[in-house]
């Protein structure tokens, strides 16, 4: 499994999307992969799904 599937998971099962904004998957891997990362999006472009999206997958 690549990391990327338990996350498009989480994403369609818990949010509702079948698909990433521009930014947010490369932003959700790194925090995964217990990296730091600054989201800088407009409003509306999807940072809080960056925090809560993460939040129910095993680290």
């Amino acid at each position: 499994m690549s990391t990327s599937e338990p996350i498009l998971s989480a994403l369609q099962q818990h949010f509702g999307h079948s698909r990433f904004r521009p930014g947010q998957q490369a932003v959700i891997e790194h925090l995964m992969a217990g990296r730091s990362a600054a989201a800088v999006f407009p409003t509306g472009g999807g940072k809080s799904l960056c925090d809560q999206l993460p939040a129910p997958l095993p680290v």
